[in-house]
């Protein structure tokens, strides 16, 4: 993992609108609740960062429509863009969630989910073609939005807490993982204790 640049959450949540927008699982949730504030798609694919009632708003946005994920998320973290290899993307974790847990055969690794969606075996129902399809893109097009990481710190352990699609995908056509993934990845202290990232 290569240091680029520093980011912030404002550059943060704006690409995570950008991936939920692009995802055919998400964006029909995530119109609707453009539609409910009144707001327009220009707001998530064409954000203005140097606008303040931009940045609240999809901050706002954010934080409703994904507060099954973001309860409890630390406030204090700082963000930066790095570049991501394929060992990178290798020891990235999923998230602690049921789904994720079971798909990965509780290791939260993406290699190992492979192993389960390569069997056709399906978790709690769940269909596994979107997973084919995204590496098939991937494969085709070498392109998605960028993946949102989080850790403790430097050095310590790195989950996904947005792109766990992406992650599995980019293993499943490693041939055609970007010479420079991009990713944001935030660090802070507290995501010690928050239920998503722990046990890891």
């Amino acid at each position: 993992m290569i240091f680029l640049e520093k980011s912030s959450q404002q550059e943060m949540v704006a690409e995570w609108l950008k991936g939920e927008m692009w995802s055919k699982r998400f964006s029909g949730p995530l119109k609707k609740i453009l539609r409910k504030f009144k707001q327009g798609q220009g707001v998530v694919n064409n954000p203005k960062l140097d606008n303040k009632r931009e940045n609240v708003l999809r901050k706002k946005i954010l934080f409703t429509y994904r507060k099954d994920i973001l309860r409890g998320f630390p406030k204090n973290i700082t963000w930066q863009k790095v570049t991501l290899n394929l060992y990178d993307l290798e020891k990235i974790k999923y998230i602690n969630y049921s789904y994720w847990n079971e798909l990965s055969g509780g290791t939260r690794l993406a290699k190992k989910a492979i192993e389960t969606i390569d069997k056709n075996v399906r978790i709690f129902g769940q269909n596994n073609r979107q997973f084919n399809e995204a590496a098939r893109h991937v494969a085709k097009h070498g392109f998605f939005p960028k993946m949102i990481l989080i850790s403790t710190q430097p050095g310590a352990p790195v989950v996904v807490l947005e792109g766990h699609l992406r992650l599995t995908a980019y293993l499943m056509a490693p041939e055609a993982i970007p010479n420079k993934l991009i990713a944001f990845i935030g660090y802070s202290p507290e995501f010690s204790g928050w239920d998503l990232y722990q046990k890891c």
